[in-house]
This record gives C-alpha cells, structure tokens and sequence, in this order.
C-alpha cells in the first residue's frame, strides 16, 4: 500500500503491469517511425525544438527518480510524485510485479536490466519487419536509421541505465548488529559471499557495459566528425 503496509493481492494488481507494458511499446512504436521516417533535412525548427525539448524533459524526470532513491524521507505530495516517477528509473516494483511472481533480489535486478534489452530487442525486430516490408530487405541502406533508433533510446535512458547498474554499490549505513544492506534491496546483505550480493554486483557491472558502450561510441563519432 502507499503508507508502506503490505496487504494482499487481488485482481486489480495486474492492470498497472498490463498497461504500462502496452504503453511502453506503443511509446517505442511511435518513437520509431519519428526517428527512423522522418527526413532530417527537411526537419522543420518547430519539430526540432519540440525534440530537443522533450529529450530535456526525459533527462530531466530520471533525475528526479534517481533522487527518489536516496534514503530521504520526502513529505508529501513530493514523495507521492518521486514514487509515480520510479517506473522511469526501471523500478518494475511500481508495477506490482510481485503480484505476478515472487523474484528474489537478483532476479528482481536482472529484470530491470533486462527491460533496456527488451527495448532495443523489439525495437531491432521492428526494423526487421519495416525494412522487409517497405525497402525489400536493403538492411545496409537503412542500417543508419537503426543505429540512430537504438542510440535514441540507450541515451535517452542513460541516467536510468547507470543508477540501475551500480545500485548493487550502494549500501547504507551500517546496523546495530554492524552489517549493512542494499538501499534499494534491503533484505539482501552487503559483501555476504553466501547471499546474492556478489552476485549482483557482478551482474550490474555486467549491465553497465551498455551505457559505457554507449558513452565510448559517442565519444568516437564526436572526435571521427568534429563539428
């Protein structure tokens, strides 16, 4: 509940998973065809300010979720406000996965790694399709609308990908029993060999590879074509 209570599922719970998974893909659906379509050099100033804009306007949310993360007690309706803005910083909690299973700590991690690669999976099988579909299989000419797709996505969710990947880093303060846990995992014990945290730390410097990746490449396309 929104008071931190637990209470039992019902039938209701699994709407918000159901709708938020068909408004993602419909999101990346649209993204796709304003992205891969449209012709850059016939790109209007209006267009191109409502683009910049709202890539602002992404940058800007999920660093209002990263801060939702911090171990700060917000009052209201602040705290009402960072929470609904979670579902931005890849907490699938928001969406009341438990209700639909029971992921462990390492579980529950991996799926929110996973969900950057369901991204660009679908929006990769999308290209495959509108490539088949519309310029006969010319994968080579139209690779350019794909890269720029996938990179769209990689730094528009790059505050979200790195807070994600390094969480399993972020331990509190220690208990009076003197061991500490994760803040976004409490029940999981930090540099406990026989719990998952190493585990989890391996996979989440395993994930940052994609933002990394993603920073390297930019970096080599600024210094290849200086402006």
């Amino acid at each position: 509940a929104s008071d931190g209570t637990c209470r039992p599922c019902d039938g209701g719970d699994e709407v918000p998973f159901a709708i938020g998974t068909v408004f993602m893909f419909v999101a990346l659906l649209l993204m796709y065809h304003v992205v891969a379509t449209e012709d850059k050099s016939q790109q209007s100033h209006s267009m191109l300010l409502v683009t910049i804009s709202g890539g602002q306007l992404i940058m800007v949310v999920q660093m209002l979720a990263s801060i939702s993360m911090m171990g700060i007690t917000w009052s209201e309706p602040l705290r009402t406000l960072l929470d609904a803005l979670k579902i931005f910083n890849f907490d699938i909690e928001v969406l009341r996965l438990d209700c639909l299973a029971n992921p462990s700590p390492l579980g529950l991690l991996f799926g929110k790694l996973a969900v950057v690669g369901a991204f660009l999976g679908f929006l990769t099988a999308v290209h495959v399709v509108h490539v088949l579909l519309f310029y006969k299989g010319a994968f080579r000419k139209r690779m350019h609308a794909l890269i720029a797709v996938l990179g769209t996505v990689v730094m528009a969710f790059f505050i979200s990908m790195t807070s994600t990947t390094f969480s399993p880093l972020q331990c509190s303060a220690r208990h009076p029993n003197g061991k500490s846990t994760l803040k976004n995992f409490p029940t999981v014990i930090c540099w406990d060999s026989e719990g998952d945290h190493l585990a989890m730390i391996a996979l989440g410097l395993t994930g940052s590879l994609i933002p990394i990746s993603a920073l390297l490449a930019a970096g080599w396309v600024v210094k290849v074509y200086p402006a």
